[in-house]
């Protein structure tokens, strides 16, 4: 039948093209019922082309939608991440302006301000950020060197070199008042660009507590300073009662008592030449005995308190006649080493050191146990005497806050009073060193 043959053609088209061919159109079926034939005609086209298309155009469609997806995705995490910015940019600028920190971000070079925060416009005295910032350093500056706008665009120079600044400024408020501050600079990064970053603090109240304090402590100084002066004042005035009381004691051992002393002493020798008896004799040599003993007591007395040689000669001169005085009394050999240019100009002062050293002598005496001593006065830098009496004998502890004995304390007491300051080096058997400074008048 012709149908079966068109398919059989339509099979052998296929397999000769090795194509994937689909037929579709128009089929003309007629039938004829009178002659009982059937009768079809098939046209047959290539779509591969159309298919491959499609195929295509589908995948495609997959990439594209993997594409919007993943662009969509993108463009919600950047609207995240803007809000989150901005919601942080929000948060800095809130702390930023809340801050009671007064903050400034200023150009590198000309020193204008970039930005600042609402507590530098209140600091300042201005009614807005723009207000302030239309003004230069030196607007709010004292403008008088070193506070000026050319002083601070060098720290500017110097912070930009990589040394970050703090220091004290004078600065201006709008209505011109005065006040201190505390300024740190230093370089940063803002927005892509190196700026300077100044932080200032308002320190008026501690510069009022620093002033308080100075004066508080220059008054006390000067309250020191009239103490001192009153208490020298008052040494001075001890020292000169005391030769005062010695030089009325002496004048009364040498003018009354030993002139009767010595009246005594003629009468009973006239007594003796005139009443020559043996027993009469002997007890007149008696009592001449005792009052030579005790004229000679007198005189040592009166050169004792008053040492004639310390007003007649002079200290060096008077502590050599106390060396010579030692070796007789005592049998205590002290070497003087005293230059004339020792001498003080001040009588207080030199009764004061003679005393000192014998007082320093007399305690080698009772408690070194030696023989030798040394006494020197000398004058060093800085204008001031040194007094300096040693030996080598016992010693004792001389460390702070073991006790010394009243004389040495008394001596400290009135060597500070001088303006002087005395030092004990001593250890158990290693002898004493006593040594006074002094200011020379």
């Amino acid at each position: 039948m012709r149908l079966d043959r068109a398919k059989a053609n339509a099979r052998l088209k296929k397999s000769d093209s090795s194509r994937a061919l689909s037929g579709h159109g128009a089929i003309e079926t007629e039938l004829r019922a009178s002659k009982k034939q059937l009768r079809t005609t098939s046209v047959i086209r290539d779509v591969a082309k159309r298919k491959q298309m499609e195929k295509s155009l589908r995948k495609s469609e997959h990439v594209h939608k993997a594409m919007a997806d993943s662009l969509s995705r993108a463009i919600a995490e950047k609207d995240r991440l803007l809000r989150e910015l901005r919601n942080r940019e929000q948060m800095y600028r809130e702390i930023y302006n809340a801050t009671s920190e007064t903050i400034a971000v200023e150009d590198t070079l000309t020193g204008s301000f970039v930005e600042v925060n609402e507590p530098m416009v209140r600091m300042y005295g201005y009614s807005s950020k723009e207000e302030l910032m239309a003004r230069s350093i030196g607007d709010l500056s004292e403008a008088i060197p070193p506070y000026t706008q050319e002083n601070a665009l060098r720290l500017h120079a110097l912070v930009m070199a990589g040394s970050p600044q703090v220091f004290e400024w004078m600065a201006k408020k709008k209505n011109g008042e005065l006040f201190n501050v505390e300024v740190s600079l230093s370089c940063s990064p803002i927005r892509g660009e190196n700026r300077i970053l100044a932080v200032v603090r308002d320190i008026t109240e501690r510069k009022r507590a620093e002033t308080a304090l100075r004066e508080a402590h220059d008054n006390l100084d000067r309250k020191v300073k009239e103490r001192t002066a009153s208490l020298r004042a008052l040494a001075t005035q001890l020292v000169q009662a005391e030769e005062n009381e010695r030089q009325r004691i002496a004048n009364i051992l040498h003018e009354d008592l030993q002139q009767m002393l010595t009246g005594t002493r003629l009468m009973l020798r006239d007594l003796r030449e005139r009443h020559p008896k043996e027993d009469a004799k002997h007890l007149v040599d008696r009592v001449m005995s005792t009052l030579e003993a005790a004229t000679q007591l007198t005189r040592s007395l009166c050169c004792d308190l008053r040492p004639p040689m310390l007003y007649e000669a002079g200290l060096v001169a008077a502590l050599k006649w106390l060396a010579d005085d030692m070796k007789k009394k005592f049998g205590l050999a002290v070497q003087v080493r005293a230059d004339e240019s020792c001498e003080p100009e001040s009588k207080e002062l030199r009764v004061f050191i003679f005393e000192a050293v014998r007082a320093l002598l007399l305690n080698v005496v009772k408690h070194a146990d030696v023989k030798r001593a040394q006494a020197t006065l000398s004058v060093t830098e800085g204008n001031r005497i040194h007094v300096q009496v040693k030996d080598r004998g016992k010693g004792f502890d001389a460390l702070p806050g073991t006790p010394s004995g009243f004389g040495l304390f008394s001596l400290r007491e009135r060597t500070e009073s001088f303006g002087g300051e005395l030092n004990i080096r001593s250890a158990p058997g290693k002898g004493t060193c006593v040594t006074l400074a002094l200011p020379k008048p």
